[in-house]
């Protein structure tokens, strides 16, 4: 499969839309990755995409619309609580996985009745989506198992002659996917099935806050107070954890792997790295500041906080591979936050590949 790809302008989407009206394949920007979109309701559009991608048969797609209103042509049904968490995160980087309607092409959801849906907050994909006039299926615009583009000039390598159109966007603000929730009332709880840059923190703040306005409206049929739900990550969930998490767009197969092999850091061992047995060149990911017996060099990069951490992942990942690293070291943030998130990422690009420590 081989296409002439056009790099359309922020200023020329008309040309993107039409182009998602014919069932061809666009790259366009978001606040998070960029996306490789298709017609959600066009079946041989979205085949397209899992083409395009390599991507497996069984990993959902998220469908992006431009706005709430849109939600019915997506979804089949949408609790009280369901959408008063739409209203608190989006526009933004969060997906909510609801029932599927019957406009929406099965293959999104891969054989599944759910769909994973959101609103994107970057502009430009706000303008893509409403000019585009349908929901926009999009996963990663990376081939399946390669870290996602945060950047135009990435998107553009991952991509070019495979889809029609890429949107030159500019950097994703974020960096990281979306994170993605599924409700789940019989449990009293709200699953996250994939962290993101919205944090299982905020959610919880934002239950209690909108449990004090629905006890005020008696919006909520039943009533009961939302702050009752809790919140947790799939993965500490177990057997069950997977289950649900198999609902998740890029949850069920490895994901996110540089070139160079990706060996793991707990965070309180930094001290006990030992850097020489990975070959001569080895990329290193820390958080704060470098090892007292470490020397700054251009393959060591060191973040100020999780959130630029995630930002800057991917785009660490990239550069590592273009200059040739026999390995990377990537120090594990605390599970906190959008550190969970990081750890998540990391956790799935290094396949349980660990960092020889010498012993104290």
């Amino acid at each position: 499969m081989w296409h002439r790809t056009e790099l359309i302008r922020s200023e020329n989407l008309h040309r993107a839309g039409e182009l998602i009206k014919l069932g061809r394949l666009v790259v366009f920007p978001t606040e998070t990755v960029y996306g490789i979109g298709a017609d959600a309701g066009n079946p041989d559009a979205v085949a397209a995409i899992f083409a395009a991608k390599r991507r497996p048969a069984d990993n959902p797609l998220i469908v992006h619309i431009p706005a709430l209103a849109e939600l019915p042509v997506v979804a089949s049904a949408v609790s009280t609580l369901e959408y008063a968490l739409l209203e608190s995160f989006a526009p933004g980087p969060f997906t909510l996985v609801l029932p599927r309607a019957a406009a929406i092409a099965p293959d999104v959801s891969a054989g599944l009745s759910t769909v994973a849906v959101r609103v994107p907050l970057n502009t430009v994909a706000q303008r893509f989506l409403a000019v585009a006039g349908r929901p926009v299926a999009a996963p990663s615009a990376n081939r399946s198992g390669e870290p996602s583009p945060t950047s135009f000039a990435a998107a553009r390598t991952a991509m070019s002659g495979r889809v029609a159109a890429i949107i030159d966007g500019g950097d994703c603000r974020y960096g990281i996917e979306s994170t993605v929730v599924k409700v789940d009332s019989g449990r009293r709880r709200v699953v996250v099935l994939r962290p993101g840059s919205v944090t299982i923190e905020m959610i919880t703040a934002a239950l209690t806050e909108l449990a004090v306005d629905a006890t005020r409206s008696r919006s909520d049929p039943d009533h009961e107070s939302w702050s009752s739900y809790r919140v947790c990550f799939a993965g500490d969930l177990g057997a069950g954890g997977d289950d649900a998490a198999a609902a998740s767009p890029g949850t069920r197969h490895p994901h996110y792997q540089p070139r160079a092999p990706l060996y793991l850091l707990p965070g309180d061992r930094r001290e006990l790295l030992c850097p020489n047995s990975f070959g001569c060149r080895v990329g290193m990911l820390l958080l704060e500041s470098l090892p007292d017996r470490l020397h700054p060099t251009p393959l060591v990069k060191v973040f100020r906080d999780s959130e630029e951490y995630g930002r800057l992942l991917y785009r660490s990942f990239a550069w590592f591979d273009s200059v040739g690293c026999d390995a990377i070291i990537a120090q594990l943030p605390p599970a906190a936050g959008v550190g969970l998130a990081v750890r998540d990422r990391l956790t799935r690009a290094a396949g349980g590949r660990l960092v020889p420590l010498q012993p104290r």
